[in-house]
């Protein structure tokens, strides 16, 4: 695959003019797909952040709500720097509800919304087959292309938030011969970590661009580790 569709795969969110020369329908098809497919990769993102916990292999097909739970339970019982390990629990818990909203988004029944309100289309409705009954699964009447573009975004940021986490480990597993103390002073988890917690803006080409609270953390960070020094 050419390095420039590597890039693209799964990220671009805008509704551009390419875009909106597709019929309602195939946009609509569009954007499910891309939360079925952006879906997959965050699965394969746990899956890793697993293995390097020193997880087992999984079954195929165990699913990310299983990887979750059993993520939570290897960080927990790891002796890393409590703000690590709480910045991890809060990325894996935001793969959790990114995939609970994926799973509402593939598994409806989306119709389009002919009625006389909504002449002009765009509108949708969405159904869920309920003991043998079709019933909505959002309060409102009906809803636009913006609820599955809102939940690719929420996908793609769960992505990056458990990418930090791996990335997070991945570092201290190369310094697994220094000390807890030493790893801390030795790695900058900053980034991580600011990863981790949602402290960042995610471009539509995927580059990731930490924010204004991330780079304050940094700087409480740094300053900390000043007054250690100072008081040695």
């Amino acid at each position: 695959m050419p390095i420039d569709a590597q890039r693209s795969y799964g990220l671009d969110t805008t509704i551009d003019d390419g875009i909106a020369a597709l019929g309602l329908d195939d946009q609509l098809s569009l954007f499910v797909g891309r939360v079925a497919r952006t879906n997959a990769l965050l699965e394969y993102d746990l899956g890793n952040v697993w293995r390097i916990l020193g997880g087992e292999p999984h079954p195929a097909g165990v699913g990310i709500e299983q990887l979750a739970i059993d993520c939570r339970r290897l960080l927990r019982k790891t002796h890393f720097d409590q703000g690590l390990v709480d910045g991890g629990l809060t990325a894996i818990d935001a793969a959790r509800k990114a995939n609970s909203v994926r799973n509402r988004i593939v598994h409806n029944l989306w119709l389009e919304d002919t009625s006389s309100a909504n002449r002009d289309g765009g509108f949708w409705q969405a159904f869920r087959l309920t003991s043998g009954q079709l019933k909505p699964v959002v309060a409102a009447n009906s809803v636009t292309l913006d609820i599955v573009v809102e939940a690719h975004d929420s996908l793609r940021r769960a992505r990056t938030r458990v990418s930090g986490l791996f990335m997070a480990l991945n570092e201290l597993a190369s310094h697994k011969t220094l000390t807890r103390v030493q790893s801390s002073e030795a790695i900058d988890m900053s980034r991580y970590l600011a990863m981790m917690n949602d402290h960042f803006e995610l471009h539509h080409n995927g580059d990731i661009e930490i924010s204004e609270e991330g780079r304050s953390a940094r700087l409480r960070s740094e300053n900390l580790r000043r007054r250690t020094d100072l008081d040695r």
